[in-house]
């Protein structure tokens, strides 16, 4: 008897895995920009109100990213407007990171950011047929 799984019978099951890995990636991505976002803000602003700003900068990004980006979004987006949103977060904390000294880490994050979203249009694109 194998311990193995059973393969997935058709495409759709394996889409499925597929998406669910897509979408666990965007999540850490997600907080990777958070991260990057307190990082430049702490590096701009030294001392103890560095870190309330930082706090206070990564509160207002999640908070938008919440009530214009996420699944469960308040306001409704077309498409390009959203994609147009999340790349100015991304690159923006790309930016910053490289302002503050960390360039390698800013194109990272903002390259793994477009990979991922190339990534989610392939699979959607494949979903749709």
């Amino acid at each position: 008897m194998s311990t193995q799984p059973d393969a997935p019978t058709d495409g759709r099951d394996a889409r499925t895995v597929l998406r669910g890995v897509v979408l666990t990636v965007r999540f850490v991505l997600e907080l990777a920009m958070l991260a990057g976002v307190a990082v430049v803000v702490t590096r701009l602003i030294p001392g103890p109100w560095g870190w309330v700003a930082a706090a206070v900068a990564v509160v207002a990004v999640a908070t938008l990213w919440g009530l214009l980006l996420s699944p469960k979004a308040k306001v409704a987006l077309p498409a390009g407007a959203g994609l147009a949103i999340e790349a100015a977060l991304f690159v923006g904390a790309g930016i910053g990171l490289g302002a503050v000294g960390m360039p390698v880490v800013g194109l990272t994050g903002a390259g793994l950011w477009v990979l991922h979203r190339v990534a989610l249009a392939l699979l959607e694109q494949r979903r749709d047929h």
